[in-house]
Formats: structure tokens, sequence, C-alpha cells
């Protein structure tokens, strides 16, 4: 009784705790930025229209990653990656997550008039795990990179790196980067 009380209580903490532990022994490295697609649809862009204004970077990321992550569903199939389809066909793979929310975060930090203030880069990177290249484990084309974002205050040099796919799969949005 004592050892399952131990592993139920040890499963509870790493639930619990996952995004800490995440942060702590996965790593993002930056390979590339991808160009931004913005949101031009009429029905996407009246959607983000409709959303509240809010200045707060922390704010417009977990805005930006809650409209993600309601509208899309992880799919390991061909998906497309143009934010502007995506509003209808609703499945994607990291590169169409990372692209909605770039261009869900791009619609509301322009429509806040604070474009000069803040920046979001749509990113390519390997990832690691305790040093460990993942990609290495896998001769899968569909593995050998993974997207992400950045979204950078240009007054205070702060940067926020964000993973819309894992916050949908894993629970866990806000991620490490060099």
């Amino acid at each position: 009784m004592k050892r399952f009380k131990f592993i139920l209580l040890l499963i509870l903490l790493v639930i619990v705790l996952r995004g800490w532990l995440y942060r702590l022994t996965v790593t993002y490295h930056p390979i590339s930025e991808r160009p931004a697609i913005l949101a031009t649809d009429k029905g996407f862009k009246q959607q983000l229209e409709n959303q509240p204004i809010d200045t707060s970077m922390q704010r417009i990321v977990w805005q930006s990653l809650n409209l993600t992550t309601s509208q899309l569903e992880f799919s390991f199939g061909k998906c497309d990656n143009d934010p502007n389809l995506l509003f209808y066909s609703q499945k994607a793979n990291c590169v169409g997550y990372a692209a909605y929310f770039n261009a869900v975060c791009q619609q509301l930090i322009e429509q806040a008039g604070i474009e000069k203030r803040y920046r979001v880069q749509h990113l390519r990177a390997n990832i690691t795990f305790l040093g460990f290249d993942l990609h290495q484990l896998t001769d899968s084309p569909f593995f050998k990179d993974h997207d992400y974002n950045m979204l950078e205050d240009l007054k205070t040099g702060e940067r926020i790196f964000v993973d819309a796919s894992t916050k949908d799969v894993l629970g866990i949005g806000i991620v490490e980067s060099e």
C-alpha cells in the first residue's frame, strides 16, 4: 500500500510539475525563421476582431494560445500550413500550429496598436532532451525539425517562447529556447 501511494504521489507531482520539468529538460535550438502568413480571410479576421484588446505581453501570448488550441486539432497527416485555410480545416501539425499562433498574435498586436512594441516570429528548431538531439531518433521527414514561436518586447528585450502544438497535446505552452 505504501508503494502504491508513493507511485501515485510521484505521478501527481509529474503531472503538476510537467511544464517546469519540460522546460528544465527540453531546449529548442532555432535553425531558421519561417515567413509570417497574416490573417487575411474575412471569417478568420472577424473572429479575431471580436476579441478583447489587451496590451500585456503575457496576456497576448495566452489569448493567442487559447484561440489557437481551441480552433485546431493535432494531426500526423498531411495538413495545410496557411492559417487562413486552417481556420476552416482545423487540422494541423506543428508548422500549422505555429503559423496559426503567429497570425493570431500578430493580428491581436495590430488591433491593440502596439506593433512597434512587440514582434512575433515563427521559428524552426531542433529539439534536445538533456542535450541529446531528439531528431536523431527517426528518419521520418515529419520529425526532422519542430516549429514554434517567439514574442519579443522590443523595448525591454524580454522574450517568450511558445509552442502551441505542445500546449494542445501536453498542456505545455511556454518553452525554453536559445
